[in-house]
């Protein structure tokens, strides 16, 4: 059954996974961790976009 979804693996310090579990604790209470993830991708792609992209 075709979700329109794409998995994807990512390798994180265990420093990043601190930060993470701290804003998940600080921002996004019970919202799973897949949800926060995606958040913070939209942000940070949006953040991306309104400083010019990404210098190459």
């Amino acid at each position: 059954m075709e979700t329109g979804l794409k998995r994807l693996t990512i390798s994180l310090t265990t420093e990043m996974q601190a930060e993470l579990k701290a804003v998940r604790k600080a921002y996004f209470g019970t919202v799973t961790q897949n949800e926060m993830i995606k958040e913070l991708i939209r942000r940070g792609l949006k953040a991306v976009e309104a400083d010019g992209g990404v210098d190459r």
